[in-house]
């Protein structure tokens, strides 16, 4: 037995369907997502001999280790870690850490592999006074991830820096937390 479906029902049907399509935006005309990185972990940052508040030629050594990091959309999840050559700066005094740095580098060395070099502006910022935060703004320069646009946070507790300051040492060390967004532009 077969059944009659009316010519009007399948021409109205098809031209739903039609219209249904041509309404819904094909793969390449949607905007492509935004390919982010973001990682969280902390910084350390080593001074020999000890920063005192008188000018002393210090060397300086510096390590973010960034364990949690996430790339979106992909949520897919890595880790990144920057140490940084031991560098001598003669005359360093414990308020120059309070002064924003004009240019830092830092090469990035990926967990699922490859590096990045991360060239970065860098101002200071106060947080509720109990910390500071130095923000570094700039972009990959080359390797991974090349021309994204990097944001770079490094906290550290002022007391912890007066008091090291102040010891008979001077301040040998300090350490906090640590974040890298990478954007790279559609």
């Amino acid at each position: 037995m077969h059944s009659r479906i009316p010519f009007r029902f399948l021409l109205v049907a098809c031209l739903a369907a039609l219209t249904a399509h041509a309404s819904t935006p094909s793969a390449s005309s949607l905007p492509l997502p935004t390919l982010s990185v973001s990682c969280v972990g902390s910084s350390t940052f080593t001074f020999t001999p000890g920063l005192k508040n008188e000018p002393r030629d210090i060397t300086h050594t510096a390590n973010v280790d960034l364990p949690n990091c996430v790339l979106l959309p992909s949520l897919q999840r890595t880790t990144a870690a920057a140490p940084t050559k031991t560098q001598l700066f003669p005359g360093l005094t414990c308020t120059d850490l309070l002064k924003p740095f004009a240019r830092t580098e830092a090469t990035f060395s990926w967990g699922d592999g490859g590096t990045s070099k991360v060239v970065l502006s860098q101002t200071r910022v106060e947080a509720q006074g109990a910390s500071t935060v130095l923000v570094g703004v700039g972009s990959v320069t080359e390797g991974k991830y090349k021309g994204a646009v990097a944001v770079r946070t490094l906290t550290y507790v002022n007391e912890d820096v007066t008091q090291g300051c102040l010891s008979e040492q001077g301040l040998t060390q300090t350490s906090g937390p640590a974040t890298l967004t990478l954007t790279l532009p559609q």
